[in-house]
This record gives C-alpha cells, sequence and structure tokens, in this order.
C-alpha cells in the first residue's frame, strides 16, 4: 500500500474540519511524529506535505508543513519551496501574516546570521568575562566565544581536555568539545549552527570595542 493511501483518513479528516487551527494540529501531529517520521522516507514525507496542500492551500498550513519537514527530517529544498511563493496559497488576514512570521523564522534557522565578537584562549582561572561573572569550565584552556546569532546574544566556550607535551615542551590536547553558555533564543539548531560557523570560518567578524 502507497503512503498516499496509508494517510486517506487524514485527508478526509481535512477535508472535513471547518477549523483552520484544528486542521493544522491533525497535519502537525502526524507529521512530527517520531514513529512517522523513523519510518517513513523523505520522498514520503514529500508525497504526503504535496497531497495536503494540494487537499487544503491555506498559507498559514503550508508554512507550517514546511516548519515541521525542515526541523524533523532536515528537508530544506523543499521547506524552501513551500515558503518561497505566497500568493499560490488561500489565505486571510492572520493565515497571511502567519505564513510571513515562520518564513522569516525559517530562512533565519535555514542562513542563520552570525556574528562573532570575541575570541580569545583563557587559562584555568577562568576570568570574569562579561563584566559581572566567571565561568567555570574546570578545563586547562578554553578557547572562548561572544557574538550574535540572528540577533540573538550568545556565549560559545571550546572546552580543551587531556593536555600533554611534545617532545619541544609545546602543550597540546587531545580532546575538545563545545559548550553553549549563553543564548536568549529559541533555535535549537544554534549551537550546532555556531560550531560549524566555528570551524569552517563563515561567521561575519565584528571585534568588540
Amino acid at each position: 500500500m502507497s503512503i498516499l493511501e496509508d494517510i486517506k483518513p487524514l485527508i478526509k479528516q481535512i477535508k472535513s474540519t471547518t477549523d483552520p487551527d484544528e486542521v493544522i494540529f491533525y497535519v502537525v501531529s502526524f507529521l512530527d511524529n517520531d514513529n512517522n517520521a523513523n519510518e517513513l522516507s523523505n520522498d514520503d514525507y514529500i508525497s504526503v506535505a504535496k497531497n495536503i496542500i494540494e487537499t487544503n492551500p491555506d498559507a498559514q498550513l503550508a508554512a507550517e508543513i514546511a516548519r515541521v519537514l525542515f526541523h524533523k527530517k532536515g528537508l530544506i529544498d523543499f521547506a524552501t519551496e513551500i515558503i518561497s511563493d505566497k500568493s499560490k496559497y488561500t489565505s486571510d488576514d492572520w493565515s497571511s501574516e502567519q505564513f510571513d512570521t515562520i518564513t522569516k523564522q525559517l530562512k533565519g534557522e535555514m542562513n542563520p546570521e552570525i556574528i562573532m565578537t570575541y575570541d580569545e584562549l583563557i587559562g584555568p582561572d577562568n576570568p570574569v568575562r562579561n563584566g559581572w561573572d566567571s565561568i567555570d569550565w574546570e578545563a586547562p584552556q578554553v578557547q572562548f566565544f561572544k557574538g550574535y546569532y540572528n540577533g540573538e546574544y550568545f556565549e560559545v566556550g571550546r572546552v580543551y581536555k587531556d593536555p600533554y607535551e611534545d617532545d619541544h615542551g609545546e602543550t597540546y590536547y587531545n580532546s575538545n568539545y563545545f559548550e553553549l553558555e549563553s543564548f536568549a533564543g529559541e533555535d535549537e539548531n544554534a549551537l550546532s549552527n555556531i560550531i560549524e560557523s566555528i570551524n569552517m570560518g563563515t561567521y561575519e567578524w565584528n571585534e568588540e570595542k
């Protein structure tokens, strides 16, 4: 049986429901379900999403679907396609506003703006770094970063562990890990995106004055 046969009860439920909030609840509950995400392929999710949007082309519903597909399955290209043109969908003022809000959030998560303002190696004393507080990672050395992720302030440390000296007396470390010390935003992918920008050197530099 194909996935489109399997979701006929869901499609029927969507067609019989007049409350848009209920429709969104039914759809998001299905797409965000861990069992469905594990059992269904990316192609299945795309087929389901297309069928739902064809059945109910509401702008807010489409944006909610794009958000779940991006967060749950990492389908960036298809999620981007969904939110690329609001004119494809029907909407009232509320639905149109929600589409714009979700689209702005998703674009920020897909291509986050990361501005680094501070990058220093600090020793085991872990001196004060933000003017009023001291952070103790109990590590021999930390590379400490401060900056802004989509406008939200963050502090991240690359924590070095297991030091050793080479034949020339130079100190190196066998391992390190990143720790997000402070972040006011809600993007659950913030740390991984910040780490990638540090490792790839793709952040914007704007040194603190």
